[in-house]
């Protein structure tokens, strides 16, 4: 027969423990909440943090992996995954840059250099649909692929670019207040949404990442969607390349090296199972301003480069975690 004191006690632990599975499943709750407490301490920490100028730059810098973040999970959500993003977007901008340097409209410029990124979408779909192989092996393999080509093309030396177009893509303002790389953030964000929420599109990607089998038996073209999901992960990045290139001005082999996982971290910090079948790109957008605010926190620091790479580790150590707790459930706790 149970005690009176242990039947409270095994109640309390079960309630506990069905309190810490819903705060977890409810991300998008406690992650505002998250992001508040940050807020709040950074604003104390540092005189800096609260003035117009830093929080446009984390803005500038967040619409740059914000845009890639969006199309990462897009794939994640059908249990795929994009770890050459990054590279991706520096390959962009190197076409883009090369092109306006020899004279190009940067218009036409823009058009190839996207090109060039669906291009290489297609390599990782095919590398994924045709060949089979695991979607983490196969992207951190053309990672290093893209990456070592843009060193190729550019000598590993960096070029400046000047053009009107694309200094008011990356560093213009709308109405003298807005940032127009802000814009096309939210423009990115809200198509996402359309996507996910409300075209037969966003359904077959749910379908896919919840149970793939059962989808194609269903009449979904498991492979077709996984293709769709991979080149807009590609397209994404490549406008965030052309972002890239205009807001630095330059060409730069190394752009985002040592960033890459920064995009996996918001995606993920935002509800996103690497399983696939689960997850908002609402999520997604408060997992990144909670890294682009925390990266910029240790910048005013004045911490040194590698208590970053730490407290990223950190970081994206947490975000794994909750996702694995999430998953699991109560054989977790």
């Amino acid at each position: 027969m149970i005690e009176p004191k242990e039947l409270s006690t095994s109640s309390v632990k079960r309630n506990f423990k069905s309190l810490l599975r819903n705060t977890v499943s409810d991300m998008n709750f406690s992650l505002s909440i998250a992001l508040i407490i940050i807020f709040i301490l950074l604003s104390f920490a540092s005189p800096y943090f609260l003035t117009i100028r830093n929080l446009l730059t984390v803005g500038l810098h967040a619409s740059i992996i914000g845009i890639m973040a969006i199309g990462l999970t897009i794939a994640m959500l059908m249990g795929l995954f994009d770890l050459s993003q990054y590279p991706v977007a520096t390959i962009v901008s190197i076409v883009i840059g090369t092109l306006i340097l020899n004279d190009v409209s940067p218009y036409i410029a823009i058009i190839i250099g996207l090109s060039a990124g669906l291009l290489c979408g297609s390599f990782n779909a095919f590398i994924i649909n045709i060949l089979r192989v695991n979607p983490i092996i196969a992207t951190l393999a053309t990672m290093l692929i893209f990456r070592g080509l843009c060193y190729i093309f550019t000598g590993t030396s960096t070029t400046m670019v000047s053009n009107p177009v694309l200094t008011f893509i990356g560093r213009g303002y709308v109405l003298k207040i807005i940032p127009f790389s802000l814009i096309v953030l939210v423009i990115m964000f809200l198509i996402a949404i359309y996507l996910l929420n409300i075209t037969i599109f966003g359904k077959e990607v749910y379908a896919v990442g919840s149970e793939s089998n059962s989808s194609y038996l269903a009449g979904i073209g498991v492979r077709k969607v996984r293709t769709v999901g991979l080149l807009i992960s590609s397209l994404f990045a490549s406008i965030s390349g052309v972002l890239l290139l205009s807001q630095t001005g330059a060409v730069i082999p190394s752009s985002g090296v040592g960033n890459e996982l920064d995009i996996v971290t918001a995606v993920l910090l935002g509800g996103l199972s690497l399983s696939g079948g689960k997850g908002k790109v609402s999520g997604t957008l408060l997992g990144l301003m909670i890294v682009v605010f925390v990266n910029n926190g240790l910048v005013l620091a004045g911490m040194p480069s590698y208590w970053h790479m730490f407290f990223r580790g950190v970081v994206l150590l947490f975000a794994v975690s909750i996702d694995s707790m999430r998953s699991r459930g109560r054989g977790y706790f």
